[in-house]
């Protein structure tokens, strides 16, 4: 899938969902031609429009404590589903178990050939990580129809297309440090042919020549993904950015994200299980998504996100980056927009500690209550 037919797509989505003609783009439903110019078209992120204002603003009210206090009829009308923006190599699939495992949420992601509504092991077998895959999950409603009541996707944009005003998404992500992102990205796309980026030069080559390398191979492959995470916040996967992606980005954090670090993984994941409300003991996945989970009490919910956390280790194992050595400058240069980004982050997960975690972090401090945190 090209980035022309990516723009394509979200442009061609917000038409049909706004009704309305994008004055970048003049696209017709009935255009025979239009498949042809995809290179006219330009989708360019905006918070307040679509598919992007079908994501909830963070705000200091918890997504338990707003949807608990609303009456009957608001509850039944709107809900809120929750968005893991997964960025890779920083404990994703880790995230990914714990919320099937431990909290019964159904989330998509396709086990099986061919992408399916059926549900293996606990999972809906719909892809969410591809176009093609997004395009066939909004055609099926996935979200719309209670298939769901989690979305997992790197593809932000693409993504949030499979929302709808009555059922908004909430996103939250684990952030990692740029740089130890990046090394463990290239060991990984050395032999994960299933991977968009896939690139078996990697295989080849020293972490310098990596590092060192820019632009793409002779076969077209990525030889380095600078910046990823400026990269999918603004939805420039490739080319130049600028200072404008990374402002996006950090807007994007600040307004559309709760914020978890792979520095404090343990605290971050139980910073969302407080937002979402996934630690009472009456939640389970029957209000939506096709799942056959077990309810679990919120002692035996803490338990299993504790057992998952002793399994917790990167399963791809790599040599380290010495810091300060010529790869990790190389990496710190060509990395300078994720270096900020992720800075910025670090301060974002303060500031929502201070503001929506209080409570919270007031309880682990003073021990008011058990079963929040591990032993």
């Amino acid at each position: 899938i090209s980035q022309e037919d990516i723009n394509y797509y979200l442009v061609y989505q917000a038409q049909l969902k706004e009704d309305t003609r994008d004055k970048r783009a003049n696209i017709s439903d009935n255009d025979e031609n239009s498949n042809n110019n995809t290179n006219l078209y330009k989708y360019v992120p905006n918070l307040n429009q679509y598919p992007l204002s079908l994501l909830r603003n963070t705000t200091t009210a918890t997504i338990s404590s707003t949807e608990n206090n609303s009456d009957k009829e608001e509850e039944d009308s709107y809900e809120t589903i929750p968005f893991f923006w997964h960025i890779p190599k920083a404990a994703g699939t880790t995230m990914k178990n714990i919320m099937t495992s431990c909290y019964g949420l159904t989330r998509a992601e396709r086990i099986q050939h061919p992408q399916s509504l059926d549900i293996v092991n606990g999972i809906l077998n719909m892809d969410t990580h591809s176009l093609k895959g997004i395009t066939s999950s909004k055609e099926a409603g996935i979200i719309s129809n209670n298939y769901a009541n989690l979305l997992v996707s790197s593809l932000l944009h693409e993504a949030s297309a499979l929302f709808t005003p009555q059922k908004s998404g909430q996103l939250f992500t684990i952030m990692r440090h740029p740089i130890h992102t990046s090394v463990s990205l290239f060991y990984y796309l050395s032999y994960a042919k299933w991977e968009q980026f896939y690139n078996p030069e990697f295989g080849n080559m020293t972490l310098y020549e990596y590092a060192s390398s820019s632009g793409s191979n002779s076969d077209g492959h990525a030889a380095m993904i600078d910046n990823w995470l400026v990269r999918y916040l603004s939805h420039e996967e490739r080319g130049e950015i600028s200072i404008w992606h990374l402002n996006f980005a950090k807007e994007m954090l600040e307004t559309k994200f709760v914020i978890g670090l792979f520095d404090h993984l343990e605290e971050s994941i139980f910073r969302f299980q407080y937002y979402f409300g996934w630690n009472h003991d009456n939640h389970n996945s029957s209000s939506s998504g096709g799942g056959n989970h077990t309810a679990m009490t919120k002692a035996k919910k803490t338990q299993c996100v504790c057992n998952s956390m002793k399994r917790h280790f990167n399963q791809h194992e790599h040599a380290e980056i010495v810091e300060g050595s010529d790869e990790w400058n190389l990496l710190l240069e060509k990395n300078k927009y994720d270096m900020e980004l992720y800075e910025f982050a670090i301060d974002l997960y303060e500031r929502q500690g201070n503001t929506i975690f209080t409570e919270l972090l007031e309880k682990r401090e003073t021990k008011k209550e058990s079963g929040l945190f591990c032993e």
